[in-house]
């Protein structure tokens, strides 16, 4: 036992020294391989991470100018369009009392009209008449017929058909004298019939090229309405608070406040896209209208962000104009602004006409409004048919003026001011109390005095002086008028639109001349430009020599927003609300898409 115990011994301890030696050899081996494969080839260590630095650098870079190529290049498959939504909110000055396109006449009443009414025809970016509701219109050779042909599968707000009645009834209650529509008298005479569901035709007393002009008023619901008596239509709910329409918006609420301080507004409009649109649905889906009693509570709800447009403001406040956010778009107007000179007391005589004139310097007074205004010195605008410089009113001319004055009898008296029979060279000149105005009326009467007449300016808030152009109780009256696209100045120079019977008469100088009131009746009988121009010829030397009034520039229309609104830009329109002409196009988001 003891002997194996011995053996077992020394045999397991020669196996542990030989599993020690091994164990060392290993060891050894080990260590010389770390020294060679690690320790010898750290000095090696610098150039391998500069050759790793450098493959890392060059992908980073390969990487990148992939990144960029691809942006430069998605403009070519991608861009950015305009997105259905949002919210849009407009303010301005005024109350609002109706939307119904027949009655609409302030600024508050006709922008809800334009958005919720759509007409028979409107006008595109270039003041051109297209179609509207109408697909297309035909005139008879003689033009004393048009027919107007509707789009197929139009419908009203409600979800109703939009048919030949509807244009019949709309214009029929203009012509009812119980309905007291102000466009009761352009419409006297003319026959309206249904000739099948989608097709109307206008029958004319006589010939009259501007017609197609009168058809971009809006269209009324029959079903709606037809059963309200005439004689309560303007005071029905359906002027107010639930108008049914076909324009671009609908109806959707009117909130009215009674609060007056600093940017609270008097009331809101709330309309919403309509969806059955016939030109397309709205981009924006919501148009609220902010009226303010002044222009002070407009500003300072643009200054905190409760709007983000103005429309209506006469001058732009440096606070606006410094605003690098802020965009002012000026539209070009087809209208006037003149001083007409009624045909009485010391301004009947034709010479002290002419006279006061010539005392005129409109580029000075354009200098000190805006630039953007153009001076104009005919009756017509510059590119209607018709227009002819040569007809128009002399260059300003002090001396001139004076002469004139003098050899018909005004002596200069001791304060500088001429007298004639005892009475002063003294006129009352009426204008609504606007910034333009004050300075037109400050700059008339600094130059006028030169000549020696004295000038009494009588600035009126809106409601008295809309009194006294009603009545015609003045001597001069500044005041600006809409010719529209087309030349038919009918209204404004004509004899018979002096009448007192008239309710409304818009020969603001009360001209009378049997040449002009022929040549008027002649031009607007022509549809052919050439022949219409050459009768309009007589009335545009009449008006020369007679100088019934003294035009000064044609006034800009300016529209602020707070940044660049999608689709929206400058151009020439007829009436302030035109600008609405495009507004289903307008966009306030973006969507990337592939083209």
């Amino acid at each position: 036992m003891n002997a194996f115990s011995r053996t077992s011994r020394l045999r397991l301890r020669r196996k542990m020294r030989r599993h020690t030696r091994q164990a060392e050899t290993h060891l050894q081996q080990v260590e010389e391989k770390f020294e060679t494969d690690v320790i010898n080839r750290l000095e090696h260590l610098v150039e391998a991470r500069r050759f790793v630095f450098g493959w890392l650098l060059l992908a980073t870079v390969m990487v990148g100018l992939t990144v960029l190529q691809s942006l430069n290049l998605s403009g070519l498959y991608q861009q950015f369009r305009p997105s259905v939504g949002g919210s849009y909110n407009e303010g301005m000055i005024g109350t609002y009392s109706g939307a119904n396109p027949i009655f609409a006449t302030g600024l508050v009443d006709t922008a809800a009209s334009k958005l919720l009414f759509a007409g028979l025809l409107t006008y595109d970016e270039n003041n051109q008449l297209v179609g509207d509701l109408a697909e297309k219109y035909e005139a008879s050779e003689t033009g004393q017929a048009y027919t107007v042909f509707l789009r197929s599968g139009l419908t009203w707000h409600d979800g109703k058909p939009i048919t030949a009645d509807d244009v019949v009834y709309t214009f029929s209650l203009i012509q009812n004298p119980d309905v007291k529509s102000p466009l009761f008298a352009s419409w006297q005479g003319i026959t309206v019939t249904k000739l099948t569901p989608l097709s109307v035709r206008f029958t004319l007393p006589g010939t009259l090229a501007s017609f197609p002009h009168s058809l971009t008023t809006g269209i009324l619901p029959k079903h709606r309405i037809s059963k309200i008596p005439p004689k309560e239509l303007r005071s029905n709910t359906f002027n107010t608070t639930s108008p049914i329409g076909s324009g671009p918006y609908m109806w959707q609420a009117l909130q009215l406040s009674s609060a007056t301080e600093a940017g609270s507004s008097t009331g809101i409009l709330s309309l919403e896209a309509f969806p059955a649109f016939h030109a397309g649905r709205a981009n924006i889906d919501h148009f609220y209208i902010h009226t303010y009693e002044n222009e002070q509570q407009l500003l300072t709800a643009y200054a905190d962000r409760t709007i983000n447009a103005i429309a209506g403001l006469k001058n732009i406040p440096s606070a606006i104009s410094e605003d690098t956010g802020s965009v002012v778009l000026s539209y070009r107007t087809t209208a006037a602004t003149m001083v007409f000179l009624k045909n009485d007391g010391v301004l009947a005589d034709n010479t002290v006409r002419k006279a006061l004139s010539l005392a005129t310097n409109r580029d000075s007074i354009i200098k000190q409004l805006d630039s953007r205004f153009v001076a104009l010195k005919t009756p017509l605008l510059p590119g209607q048919v018709g227009f002819d410089r040569a007809y128009a009113q002399p260059a300003p001319s002090l001396e001139q003026a004076k002469q004139l004055l003098q050899t018909d009898g005004w002596e200069v008296g001791k304060n500088g001011i001429r007298v004639k029979d005892k009475k002063p060279l003294s006129i009352r000149l009426y204008a609504e109390d606007t910034l333009d105005n004050q300075v037109v009326a400050r700059e008339l009467a600094k130059q006028w005095k030169a000549a020696g007449v004295y000038l009494i300016p009588v600035l009126q808030q809106n409601t008295d002086f809309q009194v006294t152009v009603q009545v015609h109780s003045y001597e001069a009256l500044l005041q600006g008028i809409s010719i529209g696209a087309d030349p038919d100045v009918f209204a404004y120079w004509h004899s018979s639109q002096a009448d007192v019977r008239l309710q409304s008469r818009l020969n603001f100088s009360e001209y009378k001349s049997s040449v002009t009131d022929a040549a008027l009746e002649a031009g607007r009988t022509r549809t052919d430009p050439v022949s219409r121009a050459l009768k309009y010829k007589p009335f545009l030397k009449a008006w020369q020599e007679d100088t019934p009034a003294i035009p000064l520039y044609e006034p800009t229309i300016n529209y602020v927003t707070r940044g660049q609104v999608i689709g929206q830009k400058a151009h020439r329109i007829n009436i302030e609300t035109d600008r609405y002409n495009d507004v289903y196009k307008w966009a306030v988001t973006l969507k990337q898409s592939t083209k």
